[in-house]
C-alpha cells in the first residue's frame, strides 16, 4: 500500500483537534521557539491560532493573527486536494517545482512581512498578531 494511504485522515483529524482544542493557554500546542528566545514575530507566529479561527468560520480574527497564512490556505488545501485526486487515479503525488524568480520572489515577500509585522508604527503593527474586540470581529446581538 502506498505511504499517502497509510497517512490519510491526519490533516482531518488536526482540523478537528484545532476546533475542539483551541490554541492559547491550553498549553497544548508548542509556542513559536523564535518568539520566545528574540521576542519578535516571524513570519509564521499566529499561524495555528489563524487556522484555528479560520475552522471556527471567524475570518475577521484568522487575518488578524497571520494574514499570509489566511490567503496560503486556499491554495496549499487545493494543492493537497489535486494531489489525493491524482494519487487516487494511481499517478504519483505531485511535486511543484517553482521557477527560481517566483522563490526569489516569495522568500523577499515572506521576510518582508516578518520584518513589517516587528515595526513599531501603526499601520504596522496591525500584521503583528492580535485580538480582536468583540465588537469588531463580531456584531453585537441586539
Amino acid at each position: 500500500m502506498a505511504p499517502i494511504f497509510r497517512r490519510r485522515g491526519r490533516g482531518g483529524r488536526g482540523v478537528v483537534l484545532l476546533y475542539f482544542v483551541p490554541p492559547g493557554g491550553s498549553g497544548f500546542y508548542p509556542p513559536c521557539q523564535f518568539h520566545l528566545i528574540t521576542g519578535l514575530h516571524c513570519p509564521g507566529c499566529g499561524t495555528t491560532r489563524c487556522l484555528s479561527a479560520f475552522v471556527h468560520g471567524d475570518f475577521a480574527q484568522a487575518a488578524a493573527y497571520n494574514v499570509v497564512s489566511l490567503f496560503l490556505m486556499p491554495a496549499a488545501t487545493a494543492w493537497l486536494f489535486f494531489g489525493w485526486f491524482q494519487v487516487l487515479r494511481g499517478r504519483p503525488f505531485p511535486v511543484w517545482f517553482f521557477t527560481p524568480l517566483f522563490l526569489r520572489w516569495f522568500v523577499i515577500m515572506f521576510l518582508a512581512f516578518g520584518v513589517l509585522r516587528n515595526l513599531p508604527l501603526y499601520p504596522f503593527t496591525l500584521l503583528a498578531p492580535h485580538t480582536l474586540t468583540a465588537s469588531v470581529s463580531r456584531p453585537a446581538a441586539e
